[in-house]
């Protein structure tokens, strides 16, 4: 009587201990208020931050989860994939990956999205051959009537993800004198100017928009020392299309998107902090963003430098300022080792810029996740970013005077 008296007790006190963990898990998923302010202003930040469309649409399905209307998140949602071009399986992979502030909730919303049905066909969908992605090219001639004659060329990267657009272009602008006379700057009687832009967008049908998100100028004697940032539409006709930005340009597809990509594509991120000269921190971020194809590999690194010390700096008369270049990168790999170098840097104009940057040369290795470069002073770490997709694709052939001055 007494063990079988013992056993019951035992019984009994993992009923409670389970239904204690029951009751904390629900109390811990239940959305009250004050966490569904918290958790709205960190999703829609992480969902900015990683470059999504349309955050709010998400937000509603989120709140109409936790609220139990079921079919408001479901509408929501599909809204959401539809302007986005994400899938079920895309969007939970991505979400897995955003600090929530609570665990238990995004695990419960996950659990919901891979329950999700086929959304509904949206009705008058544009077909997507309208618009094609791949590189396209822009050339013009223009001359004044001092006989100057100023020359545009343009080579244009666009990826495209359901309606979503993005990408990057180089413009070359090259100016020569009609009469030989050297310009003031240059001191010769010819320039040219480099310029890098990234982009962002949408096609809807046959109709494109597109904003201009950052600029970069290899620097120069004739470089501009601002430029502007521009809105863009037009529209799509076969293999071109036309911009008004407001500038108008005729941009002609001369290749197509590469086919499934190798493993060196993606991002790569490191982050680094080193201690001033002058007393003052330095954080230095860089991207690095390859497009890898049989053994080549064309990109770039993103560098986004800030520093801060206690005193102004000379150059703004602040207490912090901040750099950002764009350096371009090919290479090749084979057999899991690299080898890059780095071709040209364009910067973000600001007055701490002042335009030097030693272009170096790299070997190294990647294994898995991880890409280690080492160069004459040193080794850099980067670490792949899992479920970003990078910008880059190949440039195709260029002729060298692209990068010559």
């Amino acid at each position: 009587m007494m063990r079988q008296a013992a056993r019951w007790v035992g019984v009994a006190v993992g009923a409670l201990v389970l239904v204690g963990c029951i009751a904390k898990y629900r109390k811990s998923s239940k959305l009250t208020l004050a966490s569904a302010r918290q958790d709205v202003a960190t999703l829609e930040r992480q969902l900015r931050a990683n470059n999504v469309d349309r955050p709010q649409l998400f937000i509603e399905a989120y709140l109409a989860h936790f609220s139990g209307r079921i079919p408001t998140r479901d509408r929501a949602l599909c809204a959401w994939f539809r302007v986005t071009g994400l899938t079920a399986a895309r969007a939970r992979a991505r979400l897995a990956l955003f600090q929530s502030p609570s665990t238990l909730r995004m695990k419960h919303f996950l659990t919901a999205l891979r329950s999700l049905g086929r959304c509904a066909p949206q009705k008058h969908s544009n077909p997507s051959e309208h618009f094609l992605p791949g590189m396209y090219t822009f050339s013009e001639t223009k001359s004044s009537l001092a006989g100057d004659t100023l020359h545009v060329r343009e080579r244009w990267l666009i990826r495209r993800d359901g309606p979503r657009l993005w990408g990057w272009y180089l413009r070359r602008l090259e100016r020569t004198s009609g009469d030989g006379r050297a310009y003031r700057y240059s001191r010769a009687p010819h320039y040219s100017v480099l310029m890098a832009f990234k982009f962002e967008g949408k096609v809807i049908g046959r109709s494109l928009s597109l904003v201009e998100t950052d600029a970069f100028i290899r620097p120069g004697p004739c470089a501009p020392k601002k430029v502007r940032l521009d809105r863009c539409s037009g529209a799509a006709h076969g293999q071109q299309f036309v911009l008004n930005c407001p500038r108008k340009v005729r941009l002609r597809r001369v290749s197509s998107s590469p086919g499934r990509p190798d493993v060196a594509t993606g991002v790569f991120r490191q982050i680094r902090s080193v201690q001033r000269s002058d007393g003052g921190h330095q954080w230095v971020e860089m991207d690095l963003h390859l497009s890898h194809r049989k053994e080549q590999i064309l990109g770039w690194i993103s560098r986004a430098t800030t520093a801060r010390k206690g005193k102004s700096f000379a150059c703004n008369g602040r207490r912090r300022f901040s750099l950002n270049t764009m350096v371009v990168v090919v290479g090749t790999i084979k057999a899991g080792t690299i080898a890059l170098r780095e071709v040209m840097a364009l910067h973000r104009p600001g007055p701490c810029d002042n335009g030097k940057v030693e272009l170096k040369t790299y070997s190294g290795s990647l294994s898995g996740s991880t890409l280690r470069l080492r160069w004459r002073d040193g080794t850099q770490t980067y670490k792949r970013r899992p479920g970003v997709t990078t910008p880059a694709l190949s440039l195709g052939p260029m002729k060298r005077r692209w990068f010559e001055r």
